[in-house]
């Protein structure tokens, strides 16, 4: 059996006529999706990982563990040894 789009299928037939995928322009199509960097700082008993473009309240890091995050340094501003534990 030969199926022609547009045409009637025979009743009780199982298959179904589908025009093949349109891809949208180029200009048009999504950017490629990226994989977030994930940045870390190791110490001798914990790993900090984190990803750099989503720490955008880094105050509050700053603030709550002070000898962990170096404000305005140069060189290492992540010191995961000096975290003090809370509770």
């Amino acid at each position: 059996m030969t199926l022609v789009l547009g045409a009637a299928l025979p009743k009780g037939c199982c298959a179904s006529v589908r025009a093949p995928p349109i891809s949208p322009p180029p200009h048009l199509k999504p950017p490629p999706v990226s994989t977030p960097e994930i940045e870390t700082a190791e110490g001798a008993n914990v790993v900090i990982a984190f990803e750099g473009k989503r720490c955008i309240h880094a105050r509050f890091c700053v603030l709550q563990q002070p000898g962990v995050f170096k404000a305005n340094v140069v060189g290492p501003w992540l010191a995961p040894d000096d975290a003090r534990r809370k509770g």
